[in-house]
């Protein structure tokens, strides 16, 4: 998404995706320690204190990926963007996180199927395990295979999070300031001077 604002479409690429991340990868590993520091000390005081301030600080990655900004103002900005538009925030992260479950759900249930069929053949007749799991070579290679389709849909489900969360942030950015209206503005004053001096 921040590639495509400065970026043409078809230029875009996974080494320009990867090196705009790579600059702001320690910003925003910054900015994760310090809301874990600061959720666990809200959560010592009470429980919705940490979850109110957990949620205000989720938009912290999107502020510094479009912002280019450093942990302590993304701390400050998010607390701003937020302010009003709590709920709509909490309730946007609710309905995605329901989403990503059921989309681990079903990328886990593979593995699941295989690992409940392995323990139901491993029943002797007393009712206990005899031997070891996934003893099978092809079972293991199952394993593997289903693993990694497992993690495949847990980084899938991560990446609706964080885009959701950029919407939101342009959403509350919008609300806030209007840039969206202020450019569009700004794009018909440079077209009317531009119109002026060719008249002249």
């Amino acid at each position: 998404m921040t590639a495509y604002k400065t970026t043409i479409p078809t230029d875009i690429s996974v080494a320009n995706v990867t090196n705009k991340f790579a600059s702001r990868f320690f910003n925003i590993l910054g900015l994760n320690i310090l809301t874990y520091i600061v959720t666990i000390i809200a959560m010592i005081f009470f429980v919705i204190p940490g979850i109110y301030v957990a949620i205000v600080l989720s938009l912290g990655a999107s502020i510094i990926v479009f912002e280019n900004s450093n942990p302590i103002d993304a701390f400050g900005r998010a607390f701003t963007l937020i302010k009003g538009k709590w709920w709509s925030t909490f309730g946007l992260l609710v309905v995605i996180s329901i989403i990503g479950y059921i989309i681990n759900f079903f990328f886990g249930l593979p593995r699941g199927i295989v690992l409940g069929i392995d323990m139901f053949t491993s029943l002797d007749a007393t009712g206990s395990i005899e031997g070891t799991q996934m003893e099978n070579s092809s079972d293991q290679v199952l394993n593997v295979l289903f693993s990694v389709f497992e993690t495949f849909g847990s980084i899938l489900s991560y990446s609706l999070i964080y885009m959701a969360l950029a919407f939101q942030y342009f959403n509350l950015v919008e609300r806030r300031e209007s840039k969206g209206l202020m450019s569009k503005i700004e794009q018909m004053d440079n077209q009317s001077d531009e119109e002026s001096d060719e008249q002249y």
